[in-house]
């Protein structure tokens, strides 16, 4: 198995390793998404100097459909930089990571963490 780290993980980020794959089984208390190549990818907290961001949730709402899109979609929080990267199949969302977060500065981080671990071929 080979696994990699992606800090500050953006939905393109995230899409790299989605787009043409199909989630197979999701783990909202290890925050973990398996895909249907094996390959497991797990949502982290972050946190540097004064900036934090944190997993709030990780959801799906249909298993087997092939992911399409990934993309980023704000809403309005008051004290902080939260966003959700939803997941979509066609054009319905089936999947989405709630983040939640105050990148402070702007200098230090701006999202969690990726951790993906590829099965072997």
């Amino acid at each position: 198995m080979t696994a990699a780290q992606v800090y500050d993980m953006t939905p393109e980020d995230l899409g790299e390793h989605l787009v043409g794959h199909s989630i197979s089984s999701s783990d909202e208390q290890s925050m973990t998404l398996t895909l249907d190549n094996g390959t497991v990818l797990q949502f982290s907290d972050v946190s540097d100097c004064c900036a934090w961001f944190r997993v709030e949730g990780v959801s799906v709402s249909k298993f087997g459909s092939i992911v399409t899109k990934v993309e980023r979609a704000d809403y309005e929080r008051g004290d902080g930089d939260g966003f959700t990267i939803n997941v979509l199949s066609a054009s319905e969302v089936i999947g989405a990571v709630e983040i939640d977060g105050d990148e402070s500065s702007g200098y230090y981080c701006h999202s969690i963490m990726l951790n993906v671990t590829e099965a072997k071929s």
